[in-house]
């Protein structure tokens, strides 16, 4: 996460997500998750998902778990309406 400090450093974008300056420090261990409409995010491995997300089995770095969400972004097709 991007903590907030006294020089308010504004997160900054590296392709379509955004980052910190200071994620070098972060050894945050995350999980990729998902929802019904097979929409990809991550959160903390020590929390528990919100309420109407799962795990989608995929641990790691956040880099890692970014890397992994934006391949299955790429390979899924729109989901057909319901």
């Amino acid at each position: 996460m991007c903590s907030r400090s006294r020089s308010r450093r504004r997160p900054y974008a590296i392709g379509k997500y955004f980052t910190c300056p200071n994620e070098e420090a972060d050894h945050t261990v995350y999980n990729v998750v998902f929802n019904r409409e097979d929409q990809y995010s991550i959160w903390p491995a020590v929390r528990e998902p919100p309420a109407g997300w799962r795990s989608a089995g995929v641990s790691g770095t956040k880099q890692e778990c970014l890397a992994h969400q934006a391949s299955l972004d790429r390979h899924a097709g729109p989901k057909p309406a319901q």
